[in-house]
């Protein structure tokens, strides 16, 4: 499986930021991932993370599981002022929740996808790298 992390930003002032998160998250995960086998149903993740100042609720959400490719799309909302003032480690915090909130959606999809292993690898690498989790772990759903 093989994440791919964007995103669209509106405000400037977190740009650079959010790239140094952005860079950090998926390549820590796609280095989990290529080595592990999740299942038939899940070999390409694109996650975009929408960070906006303003006009939150202009751009809505994408959730999109494609079974007969093996793939998703997620476009969710992270909150502008809570990554702007957090640290490295609550930026990479806040972009692996949005990828948990990712993983609840393809469990309620019914993807062929070991969604459990998934989400433990996820977490595992978050605990170890410090990344600030913002819900207790293990999470549940």
């Amino acid at each position: 499986m093989k994440l791919w992390i964007g995103g669209e930003l509106v405000a400037a002032d977190i740009a650079d930021a959010f790239r140094e998160a952005r860079q950090e998250v998926e390549h820590a995960l796609n280095n989990v991932f290529a080595k592990r086998e999740y299942g038939p149903g899940l070999s390409d993740w694109a996650f975009i993370a929408m960070i906006y100042s303003a006009f939150d609720d202009f751009y809505p959400e994408v959730r999109k599981y494609r079974r007969s490719k093996s793939s998703c799309e997620f476009r969710l909302r992270i909150d502008h002022s809570q990554f702007a003032r957090g640290d490295a480690s609550a930026r990479a915090g806040l972009i692996c929740n949005a990828l948990l909130d990712c993983l609840a959606d393809l469990r309620s999809r019914g993807a062929e996808v070991d969604i459990d292993a998934v989400k433990a690898d996820c977490i595992n690498v978050a605990r170890e790298r410090g990344w600030k989790l913002d819900r207790p772990t293990p999470l549940t759903f």
